[in-house]
């Protein structure tokens, strides 16, 4: 162990057994449910795991100690002097002043001055944290170990030393600074977190911005509408065709070359009869089916619920002069 972290042991130590069987005697212990021999017997019993070097085994029986004598000054500066040595600057601190608190104590009088050095070197080896801003109730985390919240009451106590703190709450940017603790010091940081923006979900111009083939969420999705349109044009463009082929059989029934002597049409041209017909259904079929796709695509696009806007759905110039079904005008 280092020297610097046994002198309060030592001081404690030397009070402990300058004041130890024989002041016990002297002066009854006043702690309501205590005896004098236990409470004696538990600080005798970690005074000399003290001196073994067993400071972990010495705290818990002083704590023992002081669970049946709360108010005794003599146990609290054990319980100092041990954690203390244990490192534990902030709370060896804590128990010295709350040992000292009663000036009037015969322990404390009689041991003030040496009391009063081991709180100088205490504090020579914590310095304050003060950390104002806000919001309220933001955590503050010093090297991932939380201290409390803002506002603080009062400065947080803390070992020398470098850390980062943390200032953190949901809904909020965490701010995040390295510090430096100094001894006997006071050092205060101001934060102020910045709230994080909520993302504004503007319904109507999602469905208008959408890009094709996605859903806007709302009604149909618009990815149907233009595949019911696909499969309009592509109906009516099959009966087109169905249409132009049928005119094409249409023209060679009607012509010469379906002529001869004795035979009527339908001997000559047998084929084309038949042709003609079949084609005339295709085409009346396609047309129809573009028929129901388009006003599929149509009922579609009127689901998808859109705005009003000022402009027009045109279908104008889809006609094919061939007979079949125009789509010409303006929704």
């Amino acid at each position: 162990m280092k020297k610097g972290a046994r002198v309060i042991g030592r001081w404690a130590l030397a009070c402990a057994i300058s004041a130890g069987p024989t002041l016990a005697r002297a002066e009854p212990p006043t702690e309501v449910g205590a005896t004098e021999g236990d409470v004696d017997g538990l600080v005798e019993r970690g005074i000399e795991l003290r001196r073994d070097g067993r400071d972990d085994e010495a705290l818990a029986v002083f704590q023992r100690a002081l669970a049946q004598a709360p108010s005794s000054a003599r146990i609290k500066v054990h319980l100092a002097a041990t954690y203390q040595a244990l490192g534990q600057w902030a709370q060896a601190e804590r128990y010295l002043r709350d040992a000292a608190s009663d000036p009037n104590d015969a322990y404390i009088r009689r041991h003030r001055a040496t009391i009063d050095k081991a709180s100088a070197f205490i504090e020579q080896r914590l310095g304050s944290l003060d950390v104002t801003g806000g919001p309220d109730g933001a955590e503050l985390v010093l090297s991932g170990q939380s201290i409390g919240q803002l506002p603080l009451s009062q400065p947080v106590r803390v070992p020398i030393g470098s850390y980062l703190l943390e200032v953190r709450k949901p809904g909020f940017y965490t701010v995040s600074r390295p510090i430096s603790i100094g001894g006997g010091a006071l050092l205060r940081e101001s934060v102020v977190l910045g709230e994080r923006e909520q993302p504004l979900v503007a319904v109507s111009e999602a469905a208008d911005t959408a890009p094709i083939g996605t859903d806007g969420g709302r009604g149909s999705p618009r990815w149907l509408t233009w595949t019911l349109g696909g499969a309009g044009v592509g109906a009516l463009a099959i009966s087109a065709v169905a249409f132009g082929v049928r005119e094409k059989h249409a023209t060679r029934w009607n012509s010469e070359d379906c002529i001869a002597p004795g035979l009527t049409r339908g001997d000559v041209c047998p084929a084309e009869l038949d042709s003609g017909r079949s084609a005339e259904n295709w085409g009346i079929g396609a047309a129809v089916a573009s028929g129901v796709f388009f006003g599929g695509a149509i009922a579609s696009y009127f689901l998808e619920r859109r705005e009003p806007t000022a402009e027009a759905l045109s279908l104008d110039g889809c006609s094919l002069g061939l007979g079949a079904a125009r789509c010409f005008g303006s929704f």
